[in-house]
Parts: structure tokens; C-alpha cells; sequence
């Protein structure tokens, strides 16, 4: 937008804008801009196409032509727009879910003996797996291939975990026996566990994440239901058994998998193949977001490449304030930043008890009063009042109640006291005579003129009296008072 004036006036502009000045009849450049080689007017008007068209220099775009039809006058931008006569009424209600899950049951209950008993062998036959990829130019032999698939680690974690869990439950007490013993629990599992191929462990996990790289180059969407996080694990609590197949997920952001800390199963990935996958991730991730679909790529940043900080980005270019907030205050230990997610994502009424937490009672209060909640918006500016009194911000505390509370008189009492005893005397002095010109207690002020006879204390306290009496008498609104703030200068 360029913006003219009459050439009399010299408007106040915000120090954003850039200065301009004409060049010629028709064309505006930047003051500290010039034409080289330099033209004549005659010159510059053969350049310039078309009679009535005012150009400018922009100096990101170029040369722009304003047509006069495309000139607007400041009344122009003050008009009220068209009344249109609509119906607003047509909104429908939509379908009420509840609002919380009270619990998950299952719809059949399986006893112990008889799920152990249907377990078998079979266990984890029907995992989610990598069968779907290419396969590997080195195949695993048929016989591990046949061992693995026997063992569900997972299952004899999960029931150890249980096991430990219900030492007290009657129904189990069978299963505690030795674990020598032909039917123990811990027997069953360690039997299984024997079962593992050790020496084979790497070799089969090298080949699935062989073919998760062909996956991810040929066909990312299917490739990153089964990618491998790469992670800093130090926060992790133990270990699961060691798994060799990659398992299925969704490929959705979940700040629940970041935040759990549960049992991890690390894997020993080769440098090279590692430094492949982060970048894959990496541009799996750009694709995603040129994409529009920001859930996916703070999946990739967050859950997969531990990037917490792109994943608060990306999810807040997206509009999901809260989750972003939730990493800011959770993960990262930024309680400011996830109140700053929320205040920008115009969630103010959760984002003002942050602040309160925070100390900054003031920015509390100002998102109360935009969500309309004025008496939790009084308590926090009182308080911040408190406190800048505590801190013996005098100033403070009398803006907040001029401006925030409306308590002018509070006001110039807190200012009063600033004045007799801080190191804000003289700022505090400005402000009480500024705040009473403009409440128009013209008579006050004149008795406060002549009271400031008798009330500094020292020589520094009388210079600081006759300094702001100077001001009062060259820029107060009534004529009375200046000419009796000059006759007090005088005297002091």
C-alpha cells in the first residue's frame, strides 16, 4: 500500500513503514533509493507506460503501476460495508458423545488355564509384521524363520508382568510353583526364551531394516506404518524381549508414546543405515507438511526422530495448541512456551493459569478479561499489584490500577508513596499531576503545588520537585495551574 499525503502535512507513521518520495511526476521510490543512470523527466515519462498510471519501486517485487481507479481516500476505508439480510439461525446441533470413557471390559472373560492352554506354540502368529516389503536378497534360513514365529515375547513379557502383578490372586497360585517344576509359570516363559536363536537376532533385524529403507524410498505411506523410532531411550523404564520383526502402528501424532516411558525394545542399527533413515525421515517429514497433513509430520519429527521442538512447530502451523502446548510444558519443561501455544491458539482461559504459575499475574488477568471472566481477572491483577509493590514497582502497580482495575484514586495514593520514598520520586511525581489533569481535579492539583513547599526533604528531593514543576507548567491543560507551577518554580 502507498499512502500520500498533500505535501503540507507530515503525518506521525509507524516506524514499519518505509518512507518514499516522488521522483519525476509519476513514479515513488525509496529515499534513500536513486535511478542510475540518472533521466530527465521527458525520459523517465517515455520509460513509464500509459498517462495516468502512479508507479513505485518495491524493493521485493519490483516496479508496480497504480491504476486511478485503484486510489482510495481515507473516508474511503471507514464506510460500513453492505447490510446483507441472511438467516443466522440454521445452525443445527450436532451429535453429543460422553464425555469421558469410564472403563474397557472385555466381552468375553478367558481363564487362565484355558489361555495358556490355547496359546500353545502359535503365539504371535498373527503380529503385524514386514511381509508386505520386498524381500531381502539374503533370506533368513526356514528354520529360524519357523522358531521365531513359535515365540510371542511380547505374550510371555505381558504375562510375567501379570504373574508379578497377582501374587496374592488365589486363581494363579498353581502356576507359582517351582520353577523347576513340569508346570511352572516362570518355567513356561524361560523355556520359551531359550528358544531364541541369539546369533541370528542381528542378522534378522539388519534384513528388516533393510527392507524398511526400500519401503520408505518405494512406498513411504505403507513404509512408516512400520518405522523404527530413533530415539534417546534414557528415559525408558527396562526393557522388553528383543523382538525381529518391526511392528505396525498408526501413523499419527501421539504424545501419549512420547510421554509413557514404558519398556523399550533398542536396536542396533549400523551407522550408515541409521544416518539413512533420519534422513528419510527428515524428508518424509517436508512431505508431509507441503502436504498439508501436520498430524503425520510431527508423527515423524516427534515419535520417530525425537525432534520435539519441529514437532511443536509443525503442530502449531497446523492449529493444535493444545498438544503443542502439552510438549512445551510436559516434555520440554517450557511452562512459558506451552502458555504462549495457548494464548496464541486463543485458548485463554487455559493459558492464563500458566501464567499464574509463572508469576505473571498481570498477563493472567488480561486473558481472564478477554474470556469475559472478570473476577478471576481482578484477583490476578491484585495480585500483580502485590507483587510489583513488593518489588517497589510504584509505577507498575499504579498503572494497573488506572488501567486494568479503574481505581484512579488507589492509583495516586500507590504514587503518592513512590514519590516520598523510592528511587521512582520523580517518574511517580510526572504521573500523579498526568493521571489528575486528566481526571480534571484542577483544584487538587493547585493544592499539591502548594503543599510541595513543605514536603521534600532534601536538596536532591527539591531538584527532582523543580524539575517536574517546570514540566507542569509548560504542558498542563489549564492556564491557572501552569502560571502557578511557574511562580512555584521560581520560589523553590
Amino acid at each position: 500500500m502507498l499512502v500520500t499525503t498533500n505535501g503540507k502535512d507530515s503525518p506521525k507513521a509507524s516506524p514499519r513503514c518505509h518512507p518514499y518520495g516522488q521522483c519525476g511526476s509519476r513514479l515513488y521510490l525509496p529515499v534513500d533509493a536513486m535511478v542510475e543512470p540518472e533521466l530527465t523527466e521527458s525520459q523517465m515519462e517515455e520509460l513509464l507506460e500509459g498517462t495516468d498510471v502512479i508507479y513505485m519501486w518495491h524493493p521485493a517485487t519490483g516496479l508496480v503501476g497504480f491504476e486511478p481507479t485503484d486510489a482510495l481516500r481515507l473516508s474511503d476505508l471507514l464506510e460500513l460495508p453492505p447490510e446483507r439480510h441472511e438467516s443466522c439461525d440454521a445452525a443445527e446441533p450436532g451429535i453429543h458423545f460422553p464425555n469421558c470413557l469410564m472403563s474397557v471390559t472385555p466381552k468375553q472373560q478367558v481363564s487362565i488355564e484355558q489361555f495358556l492352554k490355547e496359546a500353545g506354540d502359535d503365539i504371535g502368529l498373527e503380529s503385524s509384521h514386514l511381509d508386505g516389503l520386498p524381500s531381502s536378497a539374503h533370506p533368513p534360513s526356514r528354520s529360524l524363520n519357523q522358531r521365531m514365529k513359535r515365540i510371542s515375547l511380547a505374550a510371555a513379557a505381558r504375562i510375567l508382568s501379570w504373574f508379578h502383578r497377582g501374587k496374592e490372586d488365589p486363581a494363579i497360585r498353581p502356576f507359582q510353583s517351582d520353577p523347576t517344576s513340569k508346570h511352572g509359570l516362570v518355567s513356561w516363559i524361560f523355556r520359551r526364551l531359550k528358544a531364541i536363536d541369539w546369533a541370528n537376532l542381528q542378522e534378522k533385524r539388519n534384513r528388516a531394516i533393510d527392507k524398511l529403507l526400500q519401503m520408505l524410498e518405494q512406498n513411504p505411506d505403507t513404509g512408516l506404518r512400520f518405522a523404527l523410532p530413533i530415539l534417546d531411550h534414557k528415559s525408558h523404564r527396562g526393557q522388553t524381549p528383543p523382538m525381529v520383526q518391526l511392528g505396525e502402528q498408526k501413523v499419527d501424532f501421539s504424545i501419549h508414546s512420547l510421554a509413557s516411558g514404558g519398556p523399550v525394545d533398542i536396536w542396533d542399527i549400523h551407522f550408515s543405515a541409521k544416518q539413512r533413515l533420519i534422513e528419510l525421515y527428515r524428508q518424509l517429514a517436508n512431505r508431509e507438511i507441503h502436504l498439508g497433513r501436520y498430524r503425520r509430520a510431527a508423527f515423524i519429527l516427534g515419535n520417530l526422530l525425537g525432534d520435539l521442538c519441529g514437532a511443536v512447530s509443525v503442530l502449531k502451523a497446523g492449529g493444535y495448541w493444545r498438544e503443542s502446548a502439552q510438549i512445551c510444558r510436559d516434555l520440554l519443561n517450557a511452562p512459558l512456551l506451552a502458555a504462549n501455544c495457548l494464548t496464541e491458539g486463543g485458548l485463554w482461559s487455559e493459558a492464563a493459569p500458566l501464567y499464574e504459575e509463572l508469576g505473571m499475574y498481570e498477563k493472567a488477568g488480561d486473558l481472564y478479561a478477554k474470556s469475559e471472566q472478570q473476577e478471576l481477572a481482578q484477583k490476578a491483577y491484585r495480585r500483580a499489584v502485590e507483587q510489583c509493590l513488593t518489588h517497589s514497582d510504584f509505577l507498575s502497580a499504579a498503572r494497573i490500577h488506572w488501567e486494568k482495575l479503574h481505581l484512579p484514586r488507589e492509583a495516586i495514593t500507590i504514587l503518592d508513596q513512590g514519590w516520598s520514598s523510592s528511587s521512582q520520586a520523580r517518574q511517580c511525581l510526572e504521573e500523579i499531576f498526568r493521571l489528575l489533569g486528566q481526571l480534571g481535579e484542577h483544584a487538587l492539583v493547585s493544592k499539591r503545588i502548594a503543599e510541595l513547599f513543605d514536603r521534600y526533604q532534601s536538596d536532591a528531593q527539591g531538584v527532582v520537585t523543580v524539575a517536574v514543576l517546570a514540566q507542569v507548567a509548560c504542558s498542563y491543560p489549564d492556564h491557572t495551574i501552569r502560571t502557578s507551577a511557574k511562580d512555584a518554580v521560581r520560589v523553590l
